[in-house]
């Protein structure tokens, strides 16, 4: 808290389970992407990031990915990314991707009508490092990346009940002069399918003797 940190580092942090960062000024980056997947709502852990007004990109491993998106809602930050693609170095010149998951509702292609679609996965890859990010409330996504050839794809829970339009994009950069790529993505139903998911999760920490 308080500090005049630009980026804070706890990748080698090997039992990280809890995160506070607030009222940084200078703050644009954070890569807590450690390879443990812990898990940020279990009693004990936790993240805080609140008052960091300049914080631009949250590198986190992808089971946190949603659960920080979350967390930032609840503070009204809505400009962080988080993501799990860390081939990225704030301060200097870099490339971003950005565009939008739409939802085909009426089934005659997407268009202005058609909505964005929420915490849909979206798989990134330069041959070498790999990564994904959700799409925000309103479908929106966005990677920061160097000068390679990166191709992206959507990731739908069950595949075969739709449809991508494309079905994957290659989006390449032969420098790092701060380009900006726009790549879409349409995501159409395939017939009528029941789908019902019920889960039931503990909020506090099992103890004998008590239900």
């Amino acid at each position: 808290t308080n500090t005049n940190f630009i980026q804070i580092d706890v990748s080698n942090v090997q039992y990280l389970n809890r995160l506070y960062v607030y009222s940084n000024f200078s703050l644009n980056y954070i890569n807590m992407k450690n390879g443990n997947n812990f898990d940020p709502s279990t009693t004990g852990n936790g993240v805080y990031f609140q008052t960091n007004p300049n914080l631009t990109f949250i590198c986190a491993d992808e089971n946190n990915i949603t659960y920080i998106n979350e967390h930032l809602v609840t503070q009204n930050n809505t400009t962080t990314q988080v993501n799990s693609y860390c081939n990225f170095t704030p301060g200097g010149n870099y490339n971003t991707i950005v565009g939008q998951i739409q939802f085909d509702e009426d089934n005659n292609g997407c268009d202005v009508n058609d909505g964005g679609a929420a915490n849909v996965r979206i798989n990134i890859t330069d041959g070498t490092e790999t990564g994904a990010a959700f799409s925000n409330a309103n479908g929106g996504y966005t990677f920061y990346t160097q000068a390679l050839n990166h191709e992206l794809s959507v990731a739908t829970e069950n595949p075969t009940w739709f449809t991508l339009s494309p079905t994957s994009a290659t989006i390449p950069f032969a420098d790092n002069n701060n380009n900006v790529a726009t790549q879409n993505f349409c995501i159409s139903a395939v017939g009528v399918h029941a789908d019902v998911e019920v889960v039931t999760a503990p909020i506090i920490p099992a103890r004998p003797g008590f239900d």
